[in-house]
């Protein structure tokens, strides 16, 4: 059997999270060494719990218009603003990763935009 995580621990795992992420954390897409390409900062406050779910908030879409670029981004990771990482997940273009992306391939010339992001703890 699988470890089932009841509703209460979930709000709980997201409430840790988020308040982890304070006011000011952000998102990068990065490579597979940990190198930067995009950068995503939230806005203050970064999100809220729902029903176990946290959703950040991307409204109006985060933006990074001077991306680092790079040629292989494989995950995403969420920071706090004292550059802590706190949780790290997979990205792609294809819809099994945790985020999809349209690209792997960003250029210092691109434009990336963040339009919605939601985490879901564990189950």
């Amino acid at each position: 059997m699988a470890v089932v995580h009841e509703t209460a621990v979930r709000n709980a795992i997201s409430d840790a999270v988020l308040a982890a992420v304070g006011a000011s954390g952000y998102l990068l897409f990065e490579e597979a060494d940990d190198s930067e390409v995009s950068r995503h900062d939230f806005p203050s406050p970064s999100g809220t719990v729902g029903a176990t779910d946290i959703t950040f908030d991307c409204d109006p879409d985060i933006s990074d218009t001077s991306p680092e670029g790079g040629t292989a981004v494989v995950q995403a990771s969420i920071y706090t603003s004292g550059d802590t990482k706190i949780l790290e997940c997979s990205a792609g273009t294809a819809t099994s990763n945790d985020i999809t992306i349209s690209s792997i391939n960003i250029a210092v010339t691109d434009t990336v935009t963040l339009t919605d992001l939601t985490y879901a703890p564990p189950t």
